[in-house]
């Protein structure tokens, strides 16, 4: 083939907020000429947005043009391929801005890249296209909340329970991740009535830290991953003024984001379950040993003397211990039940609620319904309606019918009256509420759950039946606009584009075209969009299609300037709707004149009391009339004092212009300084002692556009203020002709936040095994298989006057390593998983030091081998809005697995085993067999179990530490064989790998070959200052076999190779002498993890084991010789005789023998 297309993306695996670059490498084959080459790429742009001037052709800035999810290259007029192959490497760059959240809370994004050519100037457009999948991920989080009565000693439940004055009761708060990826920033608020008072000690987060302020509970909690479930317990204590038969309800909202990066991460939230508390106007005084922590609704008390036996009920109620009720009232009436059996029957009250709509918006105005239907043969006194109204509502004043009922923040009480009300009887009230609040950002829709609860009384004065709750719930959705702008020159016949106009002239006509749509899950309402006219354009009116809504221009049709207003009256969700307007370019702008236009919009999410979103700002078009582009990026935004910044200035001339005297400069903020000799243009270095950009002269863009890049490096010196701005600006000056009238200095600047390093963070570890008291030192150790190591952080806030806020610390787990236990912590929290320990440090005072002491157990490994750390810190020098400086490094030591002392095996003393057993040694010396010292005397020999039973010639021990070695060590040798100094383990995981498949084929199964190291990749290299320490790198190659199938043809072969991966790392490798020469081994584990047969896609783990090894000899204990072997096992042959032979004579002849 003429072309080819390889396709390659960063990150096969990314969160809303990631920024992934598509890489595209279109290859023209040796012996070819192809002509006007172009390449697009189609990339869903509802979920993925262009990441400005990252286009980049062959790694130099390009201007691609992009519309509507399609970004489109410059045009290669010719790639010439006579001797060899050319590629052409296309790159862009986008940021994932949205994805589904719905299981399995994975999306699959594909973009579609075509390149197009001639093989002839005026030949046919051939054209070849390829796609690639992104797998974007997004994590879901639930959230329960239970409540127990501490005092009662209630157990954990979400129903509503009682309590008394002065209770302590204790809240368990429980979130998980059910999604695919973390989430970040977990904010969970949980607002006390004030009836309730915080006990700060009580408090207990598995993950984060909890503040308490004002009767409102914070707990943050900086990360939760995938499938990971976070607790927080605390308790309250109930006032001693709570009235009777009060409702306490209490609801706990979350919010979190799904990434940490602060750019365009989604965040989402949701409201935990509602749980209420009763304040029972019982006290109950126990006279026997029986507890009963809560009264429901199968438990009602009552003087026994007066129960109405001809009620008839659902449950009966049996009690045989004396209990005193005491009523919460004045008049203190006793109720006492008789130790004989009593039963006592309650007839529920059946309670309905009902909402006027089931979806609502914000501002939405919703009726609820309540039905109360007494049963026949029930009495009620003293009845009551407890309502709780949702957060995001608020009850409409004066809406209650009939009557009126107490308002207390969300909770509507409501005293039907004393009674009696005798069934059966329905009572029906009515009230509204308003909807305030709604989620406005993605899923835009969330339920609230409206809760209605009663009581009543089974005589006039008490007991009290117990709460009959009643809920509905109502979704609250909302609009979400997006808006787009586009542009086309009529006049030269162009298409609608978001990227800039050329060659556009005096009198050209310009088309703009806005699109809105909404992709929420409501209706959107007086949607109004605005745009500002340049005044170097001219209003000139609509073009066909248009929108059924008005259009106002601010000034008379041929008057430049001006504002057009577009107001659309409502858009339903899942729609859009566009407006084309016309604009006459006024005079012929002179070169370097760049007009702009954006347009804005704002709607409502109801059309009464309606919430005001937005304004929504389109992309910004524009003109551009030569006017040289400059961009300017740095390689660290965050820079501590005395790092080194790498910055690159992109010049780029457009298309179809000339610049004269083009000539660049950069002025330097005033702490930092130019690194001589570290200019280079388009990768050539120019050695200068300062910073002096070479004179370009004349840059001729007629035939295509021209760009230089410029790179250089400086070092921040100093920073006086926390994150301080320090501004970099680049300015290219030209001239708009060889006669030098300038052209407008074109300038790019941006802003890096330095810092002092007010961190310092130290690494200490002691063998605990050993000593567990010894010192803490931050040397290397000498351990062994099953000891325990501790290793105590430390994190010290070196100035004397700024906080260091949002420390973390970050330490991967050595795979020789196990965790054990967290030891001690001075401050914040620490999450230990399987590969990774963080601990949140939080904020550290000026000249605070705060530590961490955490254990781990030393699992397997060869003699030789090193534990290592690779520790980092991070922290802020703000609270509000912070730049994360990081990674910081720990300081390096080792802990080294030390081989175990040899003992001379001809000693078997000095083996023991601390069994406690006694051990019997056969003495007879004629009958034990040479070396072995097996015992030979046959009539002496258990049958079974091959014991000497002859006494008389059993040595026996009591020695409770000695047991001997069976067979015993006779004596010591050498051997020559490979020996293990140091190993290590590393995973490799790719996701979505492809079988091509052939039509109808599907893949039964797919085996691993053992991994391999790639010819000539393996480079060893000493360490210097780490002596017999060596860096490994090498590349790995994985065969694969796939099995695949079709309905003619059941077993295809097809053999692949998984994409190759690279190992680096660090081994022990002792080297006394040049003739010893290491073997690296490599032992390779291939897991699939998941495989869609129909398509091809797989995932496939590896686990790879890297040694260091060399042959040697050792002197090692010796058995003996090798015992012989048992009898082979044969394994039965069968032939048609033996077949014969089994078969039943008497089932075969039963047909010859009728009975």
């Amino acid at each position: 083939m003429t072309v080819s297309i390889d396709r390659i993306i960063s990150h096969t695996s990314c969160k809303i907020g990631d920024t992934i670059t598509y890489i595209t490498k279109v290859t023209v084959s040796s012996g070819n000429i192809v002509y006007n080459l172009s390449f697009k790429d189609e990339f869903p742009s509802s979920n993925q947005e262009y990441v400005s001037t990252s286009a980049t052709v062959d790694g130099l800035p390009a201007l691609a043009t992009v519309s509507n999810g399609t970004i489109t290259f410059p045009t290669m007029p010719n790639i010439t391929a006579t001797h060899s192959d050319v590629t052409v490497t296309f790159s862009y760059s986008v940021t994932i801005v949205s994805t589904k959240q719905i299981p399995p809370y994975t999306e699959i994004q594909t973009s579609n890249g075509t390149a197009s050519w001639q093989n002839t100037l005026s030949g046919t457009i051939n054209s070849l296209s390829k796609s690639i999948d992104v797998n974007v991920v997004v994590p879901f989080l639930t959230g329960i909340k239970e409540q127990r009565n501490v005092t009662n000693d209630g157990i954990f439940t979400t129903s509503d329970i009682s309590y008394n004055t002065n209770d302590t009761i204790e809240y368990k708060i429980s979130i998980k991740n059910e999604g695919a990826s973390p989430a970040f920033n977990i904010i969970l608020t949980d607002k006390l009535n004030t009836l309730l008072s915080f006990d700060i000690e009580s408090s207990s987060a598995s993950i984060g830290s909890v503040v308490e302020s004002s009767g409102v509970v914070k707990w943050s909690i900086p990360i939760l991953n995938e499938g990971i479930t976070a607790n927080l317990t605390f308790r309250v204590t109930a006032s001693s003024d709570v009235a009777s038969n009060n409702l306490i309800s209490n609801i706990a909202s979350c919010i979190y984001s799904s990434n940490n990066n602060d750019l365009l991460d989604e965040t989402y939230n949701f409201d935990l379950n509602t749980i209420n508390l009763i304040a029972h106007n019982l006290t109950m005084t126990e006279t026997e040993s029986i507890v009963e922590n809560n009264i429901d609704s199968s438990t009602a008390i009552a003087n026994t003397n007066d129960t109405d036996t001809n009620n008839t009920d659902d449950t009966n109620i049996e009690s045989t211990s004396t209990k005193t009720y005491e009523s919460n009232n004045p008049d203190l009436n006793l109720y006492t039940t008789s130790p004989n059996l009593d039963t006592i029957n309650v007839i529920p009250i059946e309670f309905t609620k009902s909402a006027s709509i089931n979806t609502a918006a914000i501002g939405s105005t919703i009726t609820y319904t309540l039905t109360l239907n007494i049963p026949s043969g029930l009495e009620v006194y003293n009845l009551k309606i407890i309502e709780v109204i949702p957060p995001r509502q608020q009850y409409e004043d004066g809406s209650w019918s009939p009557g009126t009922p107490i308002i207390s923040g969300n909770i509507l009480t409501f005293d039907v009256g004393d009674g009696p009300f005798t069934g059966p009887l329905t009572l029906t009230y009515t009230f509204n509420t308003i909807v305030t609040s709604g989620l406005t950002v993605f899923p835009y829709i969330e339920t609230q759950k409206n809760i209605a609860n009663i009581q009543w009384d089974l005589t006039p004065s008490g007991p009290s039946s117990s709460i009959t709750s009643t809920s509905v719930d109502v979704n609250v959705a909302s609009p979400h606009i997006t808006s787009l702008k586009e542009q086309r020159n009529v006049t030269k016949g162009g298409s609608f584009t978001t990227g800039p106009l050329s060659d556009t002239s005096n009198d050209d006509i310009i088309e703009y075209r806005i699109t809105l749509n909404n992709d929420g899950e409501n209706t959107a309402y007086n949607i109004i969009t605005t745009d500002i006219i340049d005044n170097n354009l001219e209003y000139i009116g609509l073009v066909a299609p248009i929108p059924p809504g008005s259009v106002v221009s601010s000034v008379p049709l041929g008057t430049p300037d001006g504002t057009i207003t577009w107001t659309e009256s409502t858009l339903d969700a899942g729609s859009s709707i566009s407006l084309t307007f016309q604009v006459k370019v006024l005079t012929d702008p002179s070169s370097g004149t760049d007009i702009t236009n954006q347009s804005s919009t704002i709607y409502d999410t109801n059309d009464v009391n309606p919430l005001t979103l937005g304004p929504i700002l389109t992309n910004k078009l524009s003109f551009n009339y030569g006017i040289p582009l400059i961009s300017k990026t740095a390689d660290d935004y965050s820079p501590i004092v005395g790092s080194i910044v790498t910055y690159t200035v992109s010049i780029s001339i457009p298309e179809n212009s000339i610049a004269y005297n083009v000539q660049a400069s950069d002025v330097l903020p005033a702490n930092q300084s130019y690194l001589p000799d570290s200019l280079t243009r388009n990768n050539i270095p120019i050695p200068s002692s300062t910073l002096s950009f070479p004179f370009e002269g004349t840059i001729d863009a007629s035939s295509g556009t021209v760009t230089i890049v410029y790179t250089f490096q400086t070092i921040v010196e100093d920073a006086t203020l926390p994150e301080e701005q320090q501004i970099n600006t680049s300015t290219v000056i030209w001239d708009i002709d060889p006669s030098g009238t300038q052209g407008i200095p074109q300038t790019s600047s941006i802003t890096l936040f330095a810092t002092q390093l007010i961190l310092d963070l130290l690494k200490e570890q002691r063998n605990y095994t050993e000593d567990p008291l010894g010192s803490f030192v931050n040397t290397d150790i000498q351990v062994k298989p099953g000891d325990i190591i501790q290793y105590r952080f430390i994190a010290s806030n070196t100035d004397s006057t700024t906080t260091s806020y949002n420390v973390i610390v970050d330490d991967p787990i050595n795979p020789l390593l196990q965790f054990d236990s967290i030891y001690s912590i001075d401050q914040g929290s620490l999450i230990v998983d399987s590969s990774y320990l963080t601990w949140y440090v939080g904020d550290i005072p000026p000249n605070t030091s705060y530590s961490a002491i955490v254990s781990f157990r030393v699992l397997s490994g060869a003699p030789g081998n090193i534990i290592s750390n690779n520790s980092a810190g991070s922290f802020s020098t703000v609270n509000d809005s912070p730049i994360i400086y990081g990674p910081i490094s720990f300081n390096h030591m080792y802990a080294i697995l030390s081989s175990n002392n040899i003992i001379n095996p001809i000693d078997n003393s000095k083996h023991k085993r601390s069994s406690g057993r006694k051990a019997l040694r056969c003495l007879c010396s004629e009958h034990t067999e040479e070396n072995t010292n097996k015992c030979l005397c046959s009539e002496h020999i258990e049958k079974n179990t091959n014991k000497c039973l002859c006494s008389e010639h059993i040595e026996e021990s009591t020695n409770k530490d000695t047991d001997f070695w069976d067979p015993p060590i006779t004596k010591s040798t050498c051997i020559l064989t490979n020996k293990i100094y140091s190993q290590c383990q590393k995973r490799i995981c790719f996701a979505d790998l492809k079988i091509e498949l052939p039509a109808g084929y599907v893949v039964d199964s797919i085996k691993f070959s053992t991994g391999v190291i790639v010819e000539d990749s393996l480079v060893i290299t000493p360490i210097p200052n780490r002596p017999n320490f060596n860096r490994i790198r090498f590349s790995i190659s994985v065969p694969y076999t796939a099995i695949l199938s079709s309905d003619y043809n059941p077993n295809v072969v097809s053999k692949g190779v998984l994409p190759l991966y690279d190992i680096d790392t660090v081994l022990f490798m002792p080297n006394p002498r040049d003739e010893i020469n290491f073997i690296i081994d490599l032992n390779t584990k291939s897991l699939l993890l998941l495989l869609d047969k129909n398509t091809g896609i797989f995932s496939v783990g590896i686990f790879n084991v890297i040694s260091a090894v060399l042959k040697v000899q050792l002197f090692i204990p010796e058995y003996g010789f090798c015992p012989e072997p048992n009898e082979c096992e044969e394994f039965p042959a069968t032939s048609a005789y033996d077949l014969f032979e089994e078969i039943d004579s008497s089932e075969a002849l039963k047909n010859l023998y009728p009975k």
